[in-house]
């Protein structure tokens, strides 16, 4: 499992994924991850178990999300990529790059 601490370490993570972010996030939320994965959340977790990461053995637990802007990002539209970074304890448990834009997209981080 991969240990991040702060905002900080989250960028470094970011980093060795070959993501070049702002190195202050643009928002540090907590949340509470749903005890069952239906509708979006069952897509959400699908795509993180694909990527390894164990957000579904998380259920109903606190964790943290880190939202960082991503500057290289191959896309030529203009639009605003963001990385998302799901942390519980020092836990990365789920991750995401996605368009803020409406018609927008979300993909896996690795």
């Amino acid at each position: 499992s991969i240990s991040v601490s702060d905002a900080a370490d989250a960028v470094r993570y970011l980093n060795s994924l070959g993501w070049q972010v702002e190195p202050e996030p643009l928002e540090v939320k907590s949340l509470v991850i749903p005890r069952t994965f239906t509708g979006v959340y069952a897509d959400y977790a699908a795509l993180q178990e694909k990527q390894g990461y164990p957000i579904s053995e998380y259920g109903g637990m606190e964790a943290v999300r880190y939202t960082f802007r991503v500057l290289n990002y191959p896309s030529g539209g203009g639009e605003e990529i963001v990385a998302d970074l799901v942390v519980c304890g020092q836990t990365v448990i789920a991750g995401d790059i996605q368009s803020t834009a409406l018609d927008g997209f979300m993909e896996g981080l690795k």
